[in-house]
């Protein structure tokens, strides 16, 4: 079950997803198969613990939890680095529309979801969408969120793991 994202987060911007009633399901699939995965991955097992019973309607209540949750720009050079992140949100929306897509048989248009019949023409690959991009983006938020994590004695219980970018070819 998902806590954080919801079928009406990919309705509309940069992640929509045009769907039928009967896809509905199937995204909500994706949404709860890979939303708590990622965040297990972002936080550890009890980082995450502690996370989810902060939630209050898919948002944190505690300021530790509220820092890394929305977006940041942290130039204090943690971890040798400057730190960009555009919210966990955002970042989950950009892993399930990469899933979703990637998988999905058919394309994605402005007038819903369409298979191409002509001989003429050819449904574009995964990376001609952009999916690939929209993934990677996720993780350099994820890696932002992390590192903010791994380098401040604000997050003791911090046990997360790396991010696995996606190489297009």
């Amino acid at each position: 079950m998902s806590v954080i994202l919801q079928i009406s987060d990919f309705e509309n911007g940069r992640f929509a997803i045009p769907t039928d009633p009967r896809s509905k399901v199937d995204l909500q699939v994706y949404i709860d198969r890979h939303e708590k995965g990622y965040l297990l991955r972002l936080f550890g097992q009890e980082f995450y613990d502690l996370f989810i019973a902060d939630l209050n309607s898919g948002t944190p209540s505690t300021t530790r939890f509220e820092d890394v949750f929305n977006p940041f720009f942290d130039s204090t050079r943690c971890c040798d680095d400057c730190l960009e992140s555009e919210g966990i949100k955002v970042m989950l929306q950009g892993i399930i529309y990469f899933y979703w897509a990637r998988d999905q048989y058919t394309r994605l248009t402005n007038a819903g979801v369409k298979r191409t019949k002509s001989q003429n023409s050819k449904d574009h690959d995964a990376q001609a969408h952009d999916v690939y991009t929209r993934y990677n983006n996720a993780g350099e938020t994820f890696e932002a969120i992390r590192k903010k994590m791994k380098c401040s004695e604000l997050y003791p219980e911090y046990a997360g793991c790396e991010f696995d970018f996606v190489m297009p070819f």
